[in-house]
């Protein structure tokens, strides 16, 4: 996926790029990544899909995910 090559202005330098099918490859991988979430939304009905899409922005307009105080670590 990568080739390895020394570099042309001397030193201890070694240059490592992405060939042709390595960079198909990763094009792919994050191509896969974007339709995942869309995929499964989209095999539901339409308000589960809505709900899907919300909740990650309610958890993080709700505090959720903030450090607990004092007062909730000694419960």
């Amino acid at each position: 996926m990568v080739e390895r090559r020394e570099s042309t202005t001397g030193g201890r330098v070694t240059v490592v790029s992405s060939v042709p099918s390595g960079k198909q490859l990763a094009a792919q991988h994050i191509e896969a990544e974007r339709a995942s979430p869309k995929t499964s939304t989209h095999a539901r009905p339409p308000e589960q899909g809505d709900q899907l899409h919300r909740a990650p922005t309610d958890i993080l307009a709700g505090g959720v995910l903030r450090p607990p105080t004092d007062q909730e670590h000694r419960l």
